[in-house]
């Protein structure tokens, strides 16, 4: 019990530390408080009719209006402006706080009572017990300084100030920082609240920025609305700056395939088109990629060659975000099911070919040695080898080839079969884990032929092992058969879970089977595999019943 329990928390420590890592995936968040509000004016100019509590909720609804242009940001402000009342200091970082903020900027313009000072400037918290404090506020700070000094504001630096209350202590025990905003982003909003460990990172990184002034020679860049616009644009363009923010048009969204599906004759070549989007994107590179090879290959231009008779997916996935697009390519031509046979003497073997209702000619080569009849099987005539050419005759260029071993054997050979099912040189009738050393013992052959089993060094037979009949003094081969073990999807010899989930997955079509392995796969003997298929080999696995083995 108690092992089980430490486990269970090693799962529950593993999973929270998940959900920290994928927390740390989510958007930037930025919180802008506007100054001031309501009967909180903050600094006057009567002369120009300018107010400091406007003008900062513009420059906050501005910084909004930019940034909402990039990718990777949410950005939220503290109010949306108001006539009446005043909204308190700790209720502003709060705001901040709620929404796990990674910047507070606090956005401010600056008074004289002579009207004789000019510029801009920053303040920070004087704390560095972590760099998100002091170092990398004052990395802000002076990105928004400079931007605003390319307006032709001067730059009067980032600055600190701390408190002159010697109960504004952090928990770190150093002195808090004068202005209450930033103080209140290091600690409590009041004393009744329990402190915040700010040696844990739970501060909130807080820059106050003073824009300029609202008297004096700075009036110039308050005294319309464009030059209020520009201001909200140094601040945005630093917060972009600083965290490597990129345009939302310039990131890839999705990508679209000019087809979706394609019919190709096997040989044959087709080009896709990608179209990444948006048509602004920068990252335009793409990656393609083919379900199964041995249909279509697909290169980096996207042009597909349809290599053998089947389905594909070709794939098109980008570079930037993984975003894919998919096009099934179906392809047909003709494609024989055996490459190779060998026969004796007046053995038949049917033709098979893919697909199926495709009007065909047979070729022979050597017409003593072999012939075809009207059912579509090639008979032995004599020894000797002979090539059969299977021909479209909707198109020519389509063809596939057989080539026909024929053997007669001398009235002192004996070729003999026992105990299996043998149709068109496939052996079946075959149990799970049957050894090759027991397997040999179902064949009699003449002293001058040897049996030869050919299945990667299993120790059982498995659907795919190849029988091979040798003459001993030559070495050449006299017949061939390959073994199908019903069940044995995986072609271990076994009928285990494994070959179980690989039916089911074919029949979600999460993973579809070859031909080959459709064969063994239908258990249940009815041309199609279904749910009966895997419910068999299950009860197999677990209740020991027999699977059909004809």
């Amino acid at each position: 019990m108690k092992k089980y329990i430490l486990k269970l928390i090693s799962i529950i420590f593993f999973l929270l530390i998940i959900v920290q890592i994928n927390s740390y995936a989510t958007d930037k968040v930025v919180v802008l408080d506007p100054g001031h509000g309501g009967v909180d004016t903050g600094a006057v100019n009567s002369a120009y009719g300018i107010v400091e509590r406007d003008v900062n909720l513009k420059i906050a609804n501005y910084v909004k209006e930019y940034l909402s242009e990039y990718a990777g940001i949410n950005v939220i402000l503290t109010h949306k402006g108001f006539q009446e009342g005043t909204m308190k200091l700790e209720k502003r970082v709060e705001v901040a706080k709620k929404n796990n903020a990674d910047l507070l900027l606090c956005l401010h313009c600056n008074s004289s009572p002579y009207g004789n000072l000019y510029g801009a400037e920053a303040f920070v918290t004087v704390n560095n017990c972590l760099p998100k404090y002091n170092q990398e506020c004052t990395k802000v700070g002076n990105l928004i300084l400079n931007n605003l000094n390319k307006l032709g504001i001067v730059n009067r630096g980032v600055k600190t100030k701390l408190s002159g209350d010697k109960e504004d202590i952090y928990s770190d025990g150093t002195l808090g920082d004068y202005y209450g905003i930033i103080r209140y982003s290091m600690m409590r909003s009041s004393k009744k609240d329990p402190q915040i460990n700010i040696q844990n990172g739970e501060g909130i990184s807080t820059v106050l920025v003073e824009h300029c002034f609202v008297n004096g020679s700075d009036i110039n860049y308050l005294n319309s609305e464009e030059k209020i616009k520009q201001l909200a644009k140094a601040d945005a363009d630093a917060v972009v700056e600083y965290y490597g923010l990129r345009l939302k048009k310039e990131l890839v969204s999705s990508v679209e395939l000019d087809k979706k599906e394609l019919k190709m004759l096997k040989n044959s070549k087709e080009k896709l088109a990608a179209k990444v989007l948006p048509d602004t994107s920068i990252n335009k590179n793409v990656k393609w990629k083919s379900s199964d090879e041995k249909v279509a290959k697909v290169d980096e231009n996207g042009e597909i060659t349809a290599v053998g008779i089947g389905n594909a997916v070709i794939t098109v996935t980008t570079d930037e975000g993984k975003f894919t697009s998919e096009c099934s390519v179906n392809v047909t031509g003709i494609e024989v099911e055996a490459k190779e046979i060998y026969l004796l003497k007046d053995e038949k073997f049917k033709i098979n070919y893919e697909p199926k209702d495709m009007p065909v000619n047979f070729e022979i080569d050597k017409e003593d040695a072999i012939k075809i009849d009207e059912n579509r099987n090639v008979i032995g005539l004599k020894d000797g080898i002979a090539k059969v050419t299977v021909k479209s005759k909707l198109d020519a260029t389509l063809s596939d080839t057989i080539t026909v071993h024929v053997k007669q054997l001398k009235e002192s050979q004996k070729l003999k079969v026992n105990n299996l099912k043998e149709e068109y040189f496939k052996l079946t009738r075959i149990k799970k884990q049957i050894t090759v050393e027991n397997f040999k013992k179902n064949f009699e052959v003449s002293d001058d032929m040897e049996v030869k089993i050919e299945n990667n060094k299993n120790e059982y037979i498995t659907t795919g092992t190849q029988v091979v009949i040798l003459d001993k003094a030559t070495k050449n081969i006299i017949k061939k058969y390959e073994c199908l073990v019903f069940g044995d999807i995986n072609k271990d010899g076994n009928i285990s879970a494994s070959d179980y989930v690989l039916i089911k997955n074919h029949i979600m079509e999460l993973n579809k089977l070859d031909s080959k392995t459709l064969e063994v796969a239908d258990v249940s003997r009815d041309g199609d595999i279904s749910a009966k298929d895997y419910v068999l080999i299950k009860n197999n696995i677990m209740n020991g019943t027999e699977l059909p083995i004809e």
